[in-house]
């Protein structure tokens, strides 16, 4: 069971789908059938905790799947990928337009718009570390302030500055320095002030919070976007096959028991 509730999701579906399966998990736990009702003195977010913070180490599906969104988002922001649906998305969505203004129309897939929606949620969690020859894009990625600059900066101030909306971020940086063209207008001073407070790194580099990309993985992604819990920790001696359910029961017992 532990296999499954960790294991289902490196997809994503439906949240009817997920919440589904959450209880179906729970019932085959509490009643070892699937039929019927059953009753639990143990709340299924307590027992989707992980060992660490007192729970059994399940998944709970609903969040998993969130975090598969997450991550699916995380590998298109990715300058390179072998994966064959990543290069067909942005071959196909990406031609000529950039991912962070890319609009969750009606016409795109269910799924592809769920990772267009979850881009504002998801920008909290990334860092552009830009580099002195940075490819990222100066307009469109969201590399300060964790949004694309034309959601704050009109066409006209870009022009103002000397750029255009394609710009990439190194046609502002010259030796290792930001290199900004001075001007009085009220939204580019914001924007030089804003700007020439950031650190030039020597290459470019994505962060999933603090992460280096190379090494970010789906559980890294749920880890950082659930809620810690401040349970106590298990003794390792309780993870015999029964004792870690009963020891679950005698540690919250005083929970209410509740029908699912």
């Amino acid at each position: 069971m532990a296999f499954l509730a960790s294991e289902f999701l490196t997809c994503f579906y439906k949240k009817a789908c997920s919440k589904k399966s959450n209880q179906f998990l729970l019932k085959k736990i509490w009643s070892g059938t699937l039929s019927g009702n059953c009753l639990h003195k143990v709340s299924w977010k307590e027992v989707c905790l992980p060992k660490s913070e007192g729970g059994l180490g399940l998944k709970d599906l609903i969040e998993w799947n969130n975090s598969a969104i997450y991550f699916q988002l995380w590998r298109i922001t990715q300058p390179t990928s072998r994966s064959i649906w990543i290069t067909w998305f942005k071959s196909t969505f990406l031609r000529r337009r950039d991912f962070w203004l890319l609009k969750a129309s009606s016409c795109i897939s269910w799924s592809i718009r769920q990772i267009l929606i979850a881009r504002t949620e998801v920008s909290r969690f990334i860092q552009y570390n830009v580099g002195s020859n940075s490819s990222f894009f100066l307009w469109q990625d969201p590399w300060v302030l964790q949004r694309p600059l034309l959601d704050f900066i009109d066409h006209r101030t870009v022009s103002i500055l000397h750029s255009n909306d394609q710009a990439k971020v190194n046609t502002i940086i010259h030796n290792g320095t930001w290199n900004l063209h001075p001007s009085n207008r009220t939204l580019a001073m914001d924007f030089l002030d804003l700007v020439s407070n950031i650190r030039i790194h020597q290459h470019d580099h994505l962060l999933w919070d603090g992460t280096q990309a190379n090494r970010v993985k789906l559980s890294d992604i749920w880890n950082s976007s659930r809620t810690i819990s401040n349970g106590e920790q298990w003794l390792k001696i309780v993870w015999h096959p029964m004792a870690s359910f009963c020891g679950l029961l005698s540690k919250i017992g005083s929970l209410q028991m509740i029908v699912c």
